[in-house]
């Protein structure tokens, strides 16, 4: 893996449990499926898979967790969801 700045820390640090790093641990997510986690290997690589996404580009997977669909954007199971107002003053 090539090294990369601050952007990338959070996609690339190891997970607490000597796991690997979360887009390896993420790979079996649909998500991941989806865009292909098992076969990133960069910062640049992630960049080119994994489109920037809106609320409403991931609703769809949080809905199917909500609704009892696990390993949809997490291998583990949400421990709660909260509606916040985040910058659509939905609540």
């Amino acid at each position: 893996m090539q090294a990369c700045g601050v952007e990338c820390a959070f996609v690339y640090s190891g997970l607490p449990q000597g796991g690997g790093t979360l887009v390896e641990h993420a790979a079996e997510t649909e998500f991941g499926r989806r865009y292909g986690f098992a076969d990133i290997e960069s910062f640049s690589g992630f960049q080119k898979r994994v489109p920037i996404s809106e609320y409403d580009d991931i609703e769809p997977y949080i809905e199917a967790a909500r609704n009892g669909h696990p390993g949809q954007l997490t291998r583990e199971r949400p421990v709660f969801y909260s509606i916040t107002s985040g910058t659509t003053g939905a609540s």
